[in-house]
């Protein structure tokens, strides 16, 4: 993927102001089918003009949130679902990330993962995944973000 610098490192800024790189849990019933994970990159925001430059330089898809109550602006959310895809996307950002780089990191362990068993996982990749998902959770409650100076 060949790809201006300048456009890498605004998207790094975007994602680490604005974005979120997730893992999300679907539920299992029971025996019938075990937990399923996702791996997720979003960005909210208000201007929908930035929603269209995402699209354009990066694919992905976007929504319309639930419109606000009160005076509140329309909000936009742009997703790439695609756990290969946003494993791609986050290695471009990831050496200009500053608040989101351990987010970055078990995203690509998770990738590693997937990519390698289309979801028929033994048991020890099924426990680090659900590892994986925990940490993930930790790492984007609000104000457990680091910046560490270099």
């Amino acid at each position: 993927m060949a790809m201006k610098k300048e456009i890498i490192v605004y998207l790094a800024g975007i994602i680490d102001g604005e974005g979120s790189i997730r893992i999300e849990l679907e539920k299992g019933k029971k025996r019938q089918r075990p937990d399923y994970y996702r791996l997720r990159l979003s960005v909210s925001n208000t201007y929908y003009g930035l929603m269209e430059w995402l699209t354009e330089h990066f694919i992905g898809s976007f929504i319309k949130e639930k419109k606000r109550v009160g005076n509140l602006k329309q909000v936009y959310q742009w997703e790439i679902k695609a756990p290969k895809r946003v494993a791609q996307i986050v290695r471009l950002i990831y050496p200009y990330l500053i608040v989101k780089k351990r987010q970055a990191e078990i995203a690509f362990e998770l990738a590693e993962i997937m990519g390698k068993t289309r979801h028929k996982y033994s048991s020890e990749e099924r426990q680090r995944i659900r590892l994986l998902y925990e940490q993930m959770r930790i790492a984007n409650q609000r104000g457990r973000a680091s910046i560490k100076n270099e």
